[in-house]
């Protein structure tokens, strides 16, 4: 009786393990009947997952036959397949065509996506409206593979000095690393013309793009050696007047800042410090006691000049409104910009630290004739 006992309780879990653990398996095409290769096959609500292989076919062991697959590939939009006890799942994925039609601004142009054959990368707007930092350039960083960016001191508002190449809160971003020896930085072009795009409204940016391979930059000649960044602003549209209005309030805080020993504690470990090596010590037992007791400020001093002269944080302001429309004939985008901000210091009405920017921006198309079309941009900073 004990030895069939034990023969059922192994035959019972035997056939819960084999239960348990079952293979998937099919092929992954597109509507045409193609096979799709790398396809992401996972299973829904774990990490549990494989890609398919050059045949578009996949192998996936999975717990039960009771899952949910979901296939993800790029240019594709993703589907879920329920299992539902089989064992062989075969999917067919449909095209984004949205994707694949996607306008990108080139350097000789606009172009598809579907058809581009160089190394281009694109920051979606919304990205850059996210961000929205009073200093374009620091909300580019991480946002596309292959551009590298470093924050300088982040001097809010800083000007142009002897020691940088741009503002002193201008970020250096390198495209693919120093491709030369000097002139490190990519070409920056706004709406065809060369120049910085460190203070531009995020709100007034169509597209951003970065051509970081040859093949993209080859009709910049040497001038797109070490890549080129292509931004587009905002032109009116055929209808009615759109108004948007947008403010948005910040607090900046400084990195953490080491903590600095006090006067008594330095002058106790200066003192060990010179016994160690046989010198006598600098500071007595009454200066000593001076500085633990801080009785005479003016001859033994203990401050700590970072809560003196800084602040814990600082704030900024910034408020955006743009209008858009027009006719077949005319059409407008206006847009203005205030920016306030304050420094880190602790100041007074003679040593105020504080920054102030108006942005002005206006692009006007006209269509004169059928085959002629007359643009002006204009764009005030103060």
């Amino acid at each position: 009786m004990k030895k069939f006992l034990i023969f059922i309780f192994f035959s019972l879990a035997l056939t819960g393990a084999f239960a348990q653990n079952a293979q998937v398996k099919g092929t992954v095409t597109d509507k045409n009947g193609v096979t799709l290769p790398g396809v992401s096959v996972l299973l829904e609500g774990t990490k549990n997952g494989t890609v398919s292989n050059s045949n578009g076919q996949y192998t996936l062991n999975v717990p039960n036959l009771n899952g949910v697959l979901v296939f993800t590939y790029l240019g594709f939009f993703p589907e879920k397949a329920t299992v539902g006890g089989r064992r062989t799942v075969n999917v067919v994925l449909t095209e984004d065509a949205q994707s694949l039609n996607e306008v990108v601004v080139v350097g000789f142009g606009t172009q598809k996506k579907e058809s581009l054959v160089g190394s281009i990368g694109n920051i979606e707007t919304k990205e850059l409206k996210r961000a929205a930092p009073s200093n374009l350039t620091n909300a580019i960083g991480g946002r596309i593979p292959g551009l590298i960016t470093r924050t300088m001191d982040g001097a809010i508002g800083g000007t142009q000095n002897r020691y940088s190449n741009g503002s002193q809160d201008d970020a250096q971003f390198f495209i693919r690393g120093k491709a030369t020896t000097n002139g490190q930085q990519p070409l920056v072009l706004v709406d065809g013309v060369e120049g910085s795009f460190s203070r531009i409204n995020p709100e007034d940016i169509e597209q951003f793009s970065v051509l970081k391979d040859a093949s993209a930059t080859a009709v910049y000649g040497v001038r797109g050696a070490n890549g080129v960044i292509l931004i587009t602003t905002r032109r009116g549209a055929v209808g009615a007047p759109k108004i948007n209005v947008t403010s948005q309030f910040r607090m900046l805080q400084p990195l953490a800042f080491p903590k600095f020993l006090g006067s008594y504690d330095y002058a106790t470990l200066y003192n060990e410090a010179r016994r160690n090596v046989g010198q006598p010590e600098l500071y007595t037992a009454q200066d000593l006691e001076h500085y633990r007791t801080g009785d005479q400020p003016f001859t033994h001093p203990d401050v700590n000049w970072r809560e003196i002269l800084t602040k814990d944080y600082s704030t900024e302001q910034q408020h955006v409104a743009n209008v858009s429309g027009g006719t077949d004939k005319v059409r407008y985008y206006v847009s203005g910009e205030f920016n306030q901000a304050g420094g880190l210091f602790v100041s007074s009405e003679k040593t105020k630290y504080d920054y102030r920017r108006f942005n002005l921006r206006s692009n006007l198309d006209f269509t004169v004739t059928p085959s002629t079309q007359f643009d002006i941009k204009i764009n005030g900073r103060l």
